[in-house]
């Protein structure tokens, strides 16, 4: 039973940061005028260019909850099979809970894709 739960989190998670790859896929391409290196970045207040962000998983919890703990080195397998094309950051609500608010989670384990 602890097996199933645990590749049901794994799965669950292997597919939103899918659907999250596979929208970034889909957006538009840029213009063949546009050089590449344009492309891959956006223009902030002042114009100047600055490189796109990654997709982020932001996973809120605690080091000492259970489930949290569970997920753990789920985490670090997706922090190292995305390098450099996903962020993934672990925020302890226990210990920052202007975080928690700031999402506006009510339950942890949560993960934020964005």
């Amino acid at each position: 039973m602890k097996n199933l739960k645990n590749a049901a989190i794994v799965a669950s998670v292997v597919v939103a940061a899918g659907i999250v790859f596979a929208l970034k896929q889909t957006q538009k391409k840029p213009a063949a005028s546009v050089p590449a290196t344009a492309a891959e970045s956006v223009a902030d207040e002042g114009g100047a260019r600055q490189p796109a962000a990654l997709p982020r998983l932001v996973d809120l919890g605690a080091d000492k909850c259970i489930p949290c703990k569970q997920m753990a080195p789920i985490l670090e397998e997706l922090k190292t099979a995305y390098a450099g094309q996903l962020e993934v950051e672990f925020i302890d609500v226990w210990k920052n809970p202007d975080a928690g608010s700031q999402y506006g989670i009510r339950v942890i384990p949560t993960q934020i894709f964005y």
